[in-house]
């Protein structure tokens, strides 16, 4: 399915009719991008970042946005390293990882 030129500038109408909104769900959708295990259930990547970025190049979102969305970013990494932190040296003695030699300690 191809869109043509007025479905873009429906999806623009709509996202500059709730802007107000697209500060916090740039940054929900970047954490969410960002955490381990995460991720895998939330779509987006590079074309999310894409998207927001047009749409800050056509006036239609704040450039402001763009904090949001790194702040999002650094908070879910954050959040990656923590757990990595707690449960890691456990990971590395669990049942899939015990008795690989490439996994010594």
């Amino acid at each position: 399915m191809l869109l043509d030129g007025s479905d873009i500038q429906a999806c623009v109408a709509f996202i500059s009719g709730h802007a107000g909104w697209a500060c916090p769900v740039v940054f929900g959708i970047s954490l969410a991008k960002s955490i381990v295990f995460v991720s895998l259930f939330v779509p987006g990547g590079i074309t999310f970042l894409r998207l927001v970025g047009g749409l800050v190049g056509v006036g239609a979102l704040p450039w402001t946005i763009l904090i949001w969305a790194a702040a999002g970013t650094a908070l879910g990494y954050l959040v990656s390293f923590l757990i990595g932190w707690y449960i890691g040296p456990g990971l590395i003695r669990s049942w899939p990882l015990l008795h690989n030699d490439l996994c010594a300690t």
